[in-house]
């Protein structure tokens, strides 16, 4: 900001950035993140949303605003993959930004990685999707790599990233199909018992009848003596 000449705090920086961010927030919640951008590009199509009047006054209040910047806020909340501005400057700071991001998750995936698994990894001589890869072509969309080299790196990158993330929900199912058996064991458990229990009732019902019976017998031989 400075270098282009602008005299702002960055206070007077984050305040704007939390309006806008607040108002793109907004119009996903009373419009729907998939159709927002398209009211923002031509507003006559929320007439025929199925919303309240009232939603749709505050859209158009929103709408009204001269410095909404919906794109440039998409873009951010995408991760920079759309409405990424033609500014040479702009395109490496934030790439530059991207890398930096990619790197700490990096990092966090590995910290937060178990132990043993870590350990299971070195002693097998097998590294982690994000030691085999480099992250500065993780967060890039296809369309801004050029070569084919470079394209065919991401392309391994992003098959990677994604049989892990389908291993990780594979390993979440079979957690909850072991949690689902405990749980109709338990029951299991729990039914013998109460069958066990009806089985008992069952069993004193039956000789508290016979009890009974026997008393009244008794009682009817005296009446005859």
């Amino acid at each position: 900001m400075i270098e282009r000449g602008y005299t702002v705090s960055p206070q007077q920086c984050e305040d704007k950035f939390n309006d806008l961010n607040k108002k793109f927030k907004r119009l996903n919640d009373l419009l729907g993140r998939n159709i927002s951008c398209d009211v923002v590009e031509n507003p006559a199509l929320m007439e025929s949303m199925n919303i309240s009047e009232e939603a749709k006054e505050e859209v158009r209040r929103i709408l009204t605003c001269k410095q909404l910047f919906y794109q440039e806020m998409c873009s951010y909340h995408n991760k920079n993959r759309k409405f990424l501005a033609h500014d040479v400057p702009l395109q490496q700071s934030v790439q530059s930004a991207l890398k930096g991001k990619a790197k700490c998750d990096d990092q966090s995936v590995i910290l937060s990685m178990p132990a043993k698994r870590q350990k299971h990894g070195e002693d097998n001589g097998v590294s982690s999707w994000a030691d085999m890869h480099p992250p500065d072509l993780i967060n890039v969309p296809p369309e801004a790599i050029k070569g084919q080299q470079e394209l065919s790196q991401w392309m391994i990158s992003r098959s990677l990233q994604l049989e892990e993330k389908k291993l990780q929900i594979q390993n979440q199912m079979l957690e909850l199909e072991k949690r689902k058996f405990e749980w109709l064991k338990f029951c299991h458990q729990e039914d013998r018992e109460l069958h066990k229990m009806r089985l008992k009732n069952e069993v004193m019902k039956l000789e508290n009848e016979r009890l009974a019976f026997e008393l009244k017998c008794r009682e009817r031989g005296h009446a005859r003596d």
